[in-house]
């Protein structure tokens, strides 16, 4: 008889346990939290990784500036685009942004046109047609390693593709003749027609059986 009491004040014990609400409160708000912060993570990584766009977008600029200034030859233009980005990637107030293990900003590329032996970024960034604005300029790539999180119950943010969060930069500027182009062009004779040959577009503003016509010309500073 007294087994038998045992065995049914053990069941209803149990039985109440598994009616009780008591704690769920408690979890309900750990759930929250754990919730909340890995949100907070989110957003406090993408805000940042703004923040370094924007910067890299400025360092883009300065770089290609930089590459745009008139020079002897274009390959002292390129190494002036160059040093412009080391100088600013070193600065002490911008430099760490990209040491921390969270940014890396790699400068993937200086085109100076088809002069010479030098190509343009046409190809990736296609102009409208027409454009009078030759893709040159100087292209980085930031890869922002912050992005990269595993966030619990959320999951990762990772794709598992092993490329990380990256994007390409690009500051395109008119580069300013150099000096060696300049005067390879005053060597040429006749001076106009060599002029006219430099751009598709001109070709039809004058020649035999053509009228003389009118057409914008950017100034090429020689």
């Amino acid at each position: 008889m007294k087994n038998e009491m045992k065995v049914t004040q053990s069941n209803n014990f149990h039985k109440s346990l598994i009616k009780g609400q008591g704690g769920f409160l408690a979890v309900d708000f750990l759930f929250s939290m754990i919730i909340a912060a890995l949100v907070s993570m989110m957003l406090f990584a993408m805000a940042s990784t703004y923040t370094v766009i924007e910067i890299a977008q400025y360092i883009a600029f300065s770089s290609a500036r930089a590459h745009a200034s008139a020079h002897i030859n274009y390959q002292e233009q390129q190494k002036l685009a160059r040093a412009q980005f080391a100088k600013l990637t070193a600065d002490p107030v911008l430099g760490p942004l990209f040491r921390n293990g969270w940014f890396e900003l790699t400068l993937e590329d200086v085109r100076s046109g088809k002069s010479a032996d030098q190509n343009d970024f046409e190809a990736d960034y296609p102009k409208s047609t027409g454009a009078p604005i030759p893709q040159v300029g100087v292209r980085l790539q930031l890869n922002a390693k912050l992005l990269k999180m595993r966030l619990g119950p959320l999951g990762s943010s990772d794709d598992g593709n092993g490329n990380g969060f990256t994007t390409k930069i690009t500051g395109f500027l008119i580069r300013e003749p150099t000096w060696e182009e300049c005067w390879d062009q005053m060597k040429l004779d006749p001076r106009y027609e060599s002029i006219l040959r430099l751009d598709s577009r001109y070709g039809g503003i004058a020649g035999p059986g053509k009228a003389r016509g009118y057409l914008a010309m950017e100034d090429n500073g020689c």
